[in-house]
């Protein structure tokens, strides 16, 4: 959705209607569209998990923003502990410090955190439990 977000905003004058359905929980018609379609019950039932509805047709705007909504800060026990929250990317979680707490874990800011080499960042991660 980021991508084609990204590419709408650079080729075309206007957006288009995006529409997002969840996997397992199509509505009638979209799956009516194709020559054959097979239920896929495990989809539907972590989709549900999800807070998705059968049936339910999601504008691609909403979703992009309910999906791109990791900006949200957190504390780092709420980072540290698991399962996490939804839509943290578990990959970066210090991302979702604020920069307080990121200085007072870390001992420097994120921008300086950011230029340190792959493996430093990753050890320093690991230090204080976000890895």
């Amino acid at each position: 959705l980021r991508t084609a977000d990204a590419y709408w905003r650079v080729s075309r004058p206007t957006r288009p209607d995006v529409r997002v359905v969840a996997a397992g929980l199509e509505p009638h018609s979209f799956t009516a569209l194709f020559d054959s379609w097979a239920e896929h019950d495990e989809a539907a039932e972590a989709n549900i998990a999800h807070g998705y509805k059968s049936g339910e047709v999601v504008s691609g705007a909403v979703e992009l923003s309910r999906l791109t909504s990791c900006d949200a800060v957190l504390p780092i026990a709420a980072l540290q502990r698991r399962p996490l929250p939804d839509h943290v990317d578990p990959h970066h979680l210090e991302r979702h410090l604020s920069e307080p707490d990121f200085l007072e874990a870390f001992g420097m800011t994120k921008e300086e955190f950011s230029v340190l080499p792959a493996w430093k960042q990753t050890n320093m991660k690991k230090d204080v439990g976000l890895f």
